[in-house]
């Protein structure tokens, strides 16, 4: 059985009431973890935001009562959600700390680097995001997939249940979109 088929089954049989976890994190975490590490190289400064944690934190959003998953490629999707949700919640914080003229301490390890100049891109892409969705949740979740989580074009297509072709297209008109909401925001 590979790890697709493995993860799916493992996530009905949790929905199903079964006490799985102790089986489906470790095969989830590996793949969680390789994701934190890509998104790594995009936030390189001084601080860091250790992958264990980012990893441990999105996690515990995608497990608990009345989570719902269809197959691994779905809740691989969600996990790009999570983990965009973790990083936010990171370049707000360090925003808030930079106005309220405290020095960052943030002292964690492993590499995801959010610096004070790309917690404010990070914090203005969130607000366009915001925005896009409105429009098109779609390519949202795209941008979650591709620039979040570090997927290919087929990754995302497969997590999304989509066309690469599809995907393509979207990913296209997501960025033109996003440009000109950060340029006009």
């Amino acid at each position: 059985m590979n790890d697709d088929k493995d993860v799916t089954e493992l996530l009905q049989a949790y929905q199903n009431g079964e006490n799985v976890l102790d089986k489906l994190l470790p095969i989830v975490y590996r793949e969680l973890k390789q994701i934190a590490q890509k998104i790594r190289f995009k936030y390189s400064n001084n601080e860091t935001l250790n992958t264990t944690a980012l990893v441990h934190e999105a996690y515990l959003k995608l497990i608990g009562p009345g989570k719902q998953y269809e197959s691994k490629n779905h809740f691989m999707a969600v996990a790009a959600k999570a983990m965009r949700q973790v990083l936010i919640n990171q370049a707000q914080k360090k925003l808030t700390k930079k106005r309220e003229g405290l020095k960052d301490q943030l002292e964690l390890h492993e590499n995801i680097y959010i610096s004070e100049e790309n917690s404010g891109q990070l914090v203005k892409l969130e607000k366009a995001l915001q925005q896009l969705e409105k429009i098109d949740k779609k390519q949202v979740q795209i941008v979650e997939c591709r620039f979040f989580a570090g997927m290919s074009i087929e990754d995302t297509a497969e997590a999304l249940d989509t066309s690469p072709s599809t995907v393509k297209r979207n990913w296209k008109v997501a960025k033109v979109m996003l440009y000109q909401y950060l340029k006009n925001g």
